[in-house]
């Protein structure tokens, strides 16, 4: 018995493709981190909205010469707690969900994650960015 529905499971997965149904693609996020000496300073996010579920988030700094960081962090910026003594978010207590380190300017990364409904910030944690508006709330809906 327990083969017949083993068999009727790879049966059916196997079938899918060929009705032309497969699982749903990872909701694709477009990343831009900008800031250094003389622009502002930020991050902005399209779209800023996805279902839960797996996101890629395409990272690209179009910084003219800062290196920037990008963090995913469960919550909203009112829930972060700032180090002032070292100008970054104390992440001690922090639910980090992903994060992409040293994104040079003029490159794009990826970071895949599986989000789960809720409020997220997306901010970069080099010393004195975040201060500087490099922070962006982030909605995962059901």
């Amino acid at each position: 018995m327990l083969r017949r529905a083993v068999f009727l499971v790879a049966l059916a997965a196997a079938a899918l493709p060929a009705a032309g149904l497969s699982a749903a693609a990872p909701a694709v996020v477009d990343v831009s981190l900008y800031g250094d000496l003389t622009t502002d300073w930020g991050i902005k996010a399209a779209p800023d909205d996805v279902g839960a579920g797996q996101v890629v988030f395409r990272v690209r700094n179009d910084a003219s010469y800062e290196p920037h960081d990008l963090l995913i962090v469960r919550g909203t910026k009112a829930d972060l707690s700032f180090d002032k003594e070292h100008d970054v978010v104390d992440l001690a207590h922090a639910a980090v969900s992903g994060s992409v380190t040293n994104v040079r300017p003029g490159t794009t990364r990826e970071l895949a994650v599986t989000l789960a409904p809720g409020d997220y910030v997306l901010l970069c944690n080099i010393r004195s960015h975040f201060a500087a508006g490099m922070a962006t709330p982030f909605r995962v809906h059901p």
